[in-house]
Formats: structure tokens, C-alpha cells, sequence
């Protein structure tokens, strides 16, 4: 094969000259080569695409965080509430737009169970962490005598029941299956007095709504002008009490004899 290929190298030097024959050399050099880099790789642009650091969760711990979310929102209470229920959606910021300056990392029953069933935790202690953040944001951000605060120790107290079976089981260990510190929860004595006049403000504004509905089924009488006269009912239980204790004392002076003289009667 050599002769022929030295032959064919010989008239091509002939017919183009020996210039042009080294160019040409040089062309089919070029060429083998590219074709010699196709062979080593089919992808020979290099990828911008990064890959995450792998999740090292086990297939029973994928489904062990799974049970504990079914039982978190299976959980009822003894009178048939369900105390997952305030944190299966994240707060609605135009319904309390000062949550979310108050809870610095927001979290929900809901993206729990989307970061599940996607895979998306490296570890588990992070699946803990999220499932801590529910209790302790209701907590940090409610007075302890709310129903969102009592709901929160009751979601807090299953979860720490369901973590204890993953460590009874040997799925998770026993300082992996611990919430983590999050920070401090107020106390009551901790929240500034505007909060607490801004609750009594709230309880008034709702003891004035009763009274309200109270006047609208009483309905409403019209004076001699031909205005309308709003018949007032009673603000409160203790109200009624009072001016039922205030008549029959009243009564009692008119029927004694002693009472009358002193009014002149």
C-alpha cells in the first residue's frame, strides 16, 4: 500500500505543483484528525449542566418520612378536631401581611409532602428541620391561649411520637430523629402591650357586632319626627344582671314605708 500511496503523493506533486501539494497534505491531516476526536467522544461540547450533591435517604427512610406526614394529617383530636388543619397551606400574606416580617422561614404541611414525593431532601435531619419550622412558627407568632398555638404543641407532640417510632424501629437514629433549636418562643409576658391592647380592642369591636345583631332582630322603632330610633339591647349577660339586681332593689324600697317618707311619698 505504501508504493501506491507514494505514487499517487508523486502525480499529485506533478499536476498541482509542490506547494499546493503540502497544503493539501495539511488539509487531510486536519480532516483525519477531527475525525479521530468524533471517535473519542459523542459529546464533545462540554456540558454547563451542574448536578446536587446526591441524597443519602434510604428507600425505608423515603418511606418512612411519608408515614409520618399520612399520620400528622390523619391525627384527631379526642372531640374530632383536626389540628393540621391551620398549617396544610402557608399563611396567605394579603390576609396577614405581617407574618411573613415576623416568621423569617415560612412552612406548610404541603411543602412537606411536595419535597416527598419529589425527592427533593439531601438528608434527613432536613426533613425534621421543615416539620420543626410548623410548631414553631405558630408558636413565635400566636399568643399561647389561641387555637393556632394550642394546635401547634399538638402537631409538635405527634410528630416527636412519630419520630420515636422511627428510632424504636432503628430507621432513623436517636439524634437525627431530635427537632432541632430554632430559637426562643415568646412568652406571654414577652409580647409588647400593643398587642394586647390591639386584642382587647378586637374583643370590643366583637362585643359591638353582638350587640348590633341584637338590636337588628329587636327591629327598629321610629319616634315622632318620623326618624329612625334604634332600640338598644343589652351588651352583656353581667348587663342584664346588674339591671335586674338595680329593678328589684328598687321595688323592694317602694314597698317599705320608711323609704317612702324619706322620698316624701
Amino acid at each position: 500500500m505504501r508504493p501506491v500511496a507514494k505514487t499517487r503523493l508523486a502525480s499529485t506533486d506533478f499536476l498541482l505543483g509542490a506547494s499546493s501539494s503540502r497544503t493539501l497534505r495539511l488539509v487531510v491531516v486536519a480532516t483525519t484528525n477531527m475525525a479521530k476526536e468524533e471517535e473519542k467522544s459523542s459529546t464533545p461540547i462540554e456540558t454547563t449542566e451542574k448536578h446536587d450533591a446526591p441524597s443519602n435517604i434510604t428507600d425505608e427512610q423515603w418511606d418512612a418520612m411519608q408515614t409520618v406526614l399520612t399520620n400528622i394529617y390523619a391525627y384527631r383530636t379526642e372531640d374530632g378536631g383536626d389540628p393540621s388543619k391551620l398549617f396544610q397551606r402557608k399563611v396567605n400574606r394579603r390576609v396577614l401581611p405581617d407574618y411573613y416580617t415576623v416568621i423569617k422561614e415560612p412552612m406548610a404541611l404541603s411543602t412537606i409532602k411536595s419535597k416527598t414525593h419529589a425527592k427533593e431532601y439531601k438528608d434527613f435531619p432536613e426533613f425534621v428541620r421543615d416539620f420543626a419550622l410548623i410548631p414553631f412558627n405558630a408558636q413565635v407568632y400566636n399568643r399561647p391561649d389561641s387555637q393556632a398555638y394550642q394546635d401547634a404543641v399538638t402537631i409538635k407532640g405527634v410528630l416527636e411520637k412519630e419520630l420515636r417510632k422511627l428510632v424504636e424501629n432503628k430507621t432513623v437514629s436517636d439524634n437525627i430523629a431530635k427537632l432541632p433549636y430554632l430559637g426562643e418562643i415568646p412568652t406571654a409576658d414577652d409580647l409588647p402591650m400593643e398587642d394586647v391592647e390591639e386584642e382587647e380592642e378586637e374583643e370590643d369591636a366583637e362585643a359591638d357586632e353582638d350587640e348590633d345583631d341584637e338590636d337588628d332582630e329587636l327591629g327598629d322603632e321610629t319616634d315622632d319626627d318620623g326618624r329612625r330610633k334604634r332600640r338598644k339591647g343589652p351588651r352583656s349577660t353581667a348587663a342584664i344582671t346588674k339591671r335586674e339586681s338595680t329593678a328589684r332593689g328598687k321595688e323592694k324600697d317602694d314597698e317599705d314605708p320608711e323609704s317612702r317618707k324619706k322620698r316624701g311619698k
